[in-house]
């Protein structure tokens, strides 16, 4: 069964969110995926909830997935 984690790159946060929140939040991710053989997406501009900083990119990603 096909399966996705999608992350935010956390570019757009503050430095410090990034720092101690983001980076740990983006690692996790990259396990998760890794663990579970997923494919990892990291949405650019996106923070702690991609689905509603960049909809149309989530959107686009779960569509992808949907459909293989």
């Amino acid at each position: 069964m096909p399966k996705t984690v999608i992350n935010g790159t956390w570019d757009t946060a503050h430095p410090d969110h990034r720092e101690f929140t983001g980076t740990a939040l983006m690692a996790c991710g990259a396990y998760l995926a890794g663990a579970i053989g997923a494919r990892h997406v990291r949405v650019s501009g996106a923070g702690h909830a991609p689905h509603q900083d960049r909809p149309d990119e989530v959107n686009a990603v779960l569509a992808r997935l949907w459909q293989s």
